[in-house]
């Protein structure tokens, strides 16, 4: 049966099968991760980050089917709970998308094209440094599709949806090599429309046609590990200029990715010194969040067991960390 709208209650069913379909999958996306850094870890930040947004829902939505209202919730839990890089940037996914239907009680296929190019743009806006063959480029191909769409007749969104995993699987198929977070996103594509065809939400892992056994071996090192933290900052505030805090920031650390609604940021960076940005960040929001993750322990406890390793987490990088507290 065609479906041509859907309401807030619609939402959190589709997001919920997303989630169930990517949680399905998390290992092969966890054993795929090698970007920004091969920690091993994009499909369980995915997946915390989706559920964030969908515990809002539930705890929040209760009967309400304003599709605007779900979408803010989802974007607002997904940003509070977002994890590493990839959560990150699918947070402000969700931002953008709430954006994108401000005012909908409920939506067609066109006003959920002009919600995927606001996702665009903030997802990308979001990143520090933009890069193509990641999840960034599946939300644009996404977008420009549907922006070339003629919905002067109502649109079937189990046909909309259909062709939005086609063009995120060619999309992510012509990346050498294949990105976890864009997948991952290819994955809660594929659990939405698993939902609205009526069909089993853990849908079948898609077979990835590359061999990764050197990443999924690879020992942390200087070279893949330049900054060994994996350091997140939530702030119940919203940045008035984050263009300004990520030049600031880029002293100290790399993949950069700000995400925030009207309530709360999330800021996500690599770095060797995250007391210190801990320290800057109290000073805009005391009562900031934080969470700190040693990259390189994760990356050893993940390692094969016959995989030989030479180095230690202390050889690894020279963090400084007491002297740059005086900074």
């Amino acid at each position: 049966m065609a479906i041509f709208s859907f309401n807030g209650q619609d939402l959190k069913r589709l997001l919920t099968g997303g989630c169930r379909c990517l949680n399905s999958n998390r290992q092969q996306l966890n054993d795929l991760n090698i970007f920004p850094v091969p920690d091993g870890d994009t499909g369980t930040n995915m997946v915390l980050t989706m559920r964030g947004a969908i515990s809002l829902l539930h705890n929040h939505l209760n009967n309400s089917k304003d599709l605007h209202y779900a979408a803010r919730l989802a974007a607002q839990g997904a940003i509070r709970s977002a994890h590493g890089n990839s959560g990150v940037i699918l947070s402000q996914i969700f931002n953008g998308l709430a954006q994108g239907l401000t005012d909908k009680k409920e939506a067609e296929a066109k006003d959920l094209s002009l919600a995927l190019d606001m996702a665009r743009q903030l997802a990308y806006e979001a990143v520090q440094n933009p890069l193509e063959g990641t999840i960034l480029s599946i939300i644009k191909a996404c977008a420009q599709f549907s922006q070339e769409q003629d919905y002067s007749q109502p649109t079937d969104l189990g046909e909309f949806f259909h062709k939005i995993v086609e063009i995120s699987l060619h999309t992510l198929l012509a990346t050498t090599p294949i990105d976890a977070g864009g997948l991952g996103l290819l994955y809660i594509f594929k659990g939405m429309l698993a939902v609205i065809e009526g069909k089993n939400l853990t849908t079948k892992t898609i077979e990835i046609p590359q061999n990764f056994e050197y990443y999924r071996s690879d020992e942390p090192s200087q070279e893949n590990f330049p900054y060994r933290f994996c350091t997140e900052f939530l702030l119940s505030d919203r940045l008035l200029n984050p263009e300004s805090i990520k030049r600031e920031i880029a002293t100290y650390g790399d993949s950069i990715v700000i995400a925030q609604d009207e309530k709360f940021t999330k800021i996500h960076i690599h770095t060797n010194v995250p007391l210190v940005l801990q320290r800057f960040f109290n000073s805009i929001s005391p009562s900031c969040q934080y969470k700190i993750e040693d990259m390189c322990r994760q990356r050893l406890h993940r390692l094969p067991k016959n995989t030989p390793t030479q180095t230690t987490v202390a050889d690894l990088t020279n963090l400084h960390l007491l002297t740059d507290l005086n900074l």
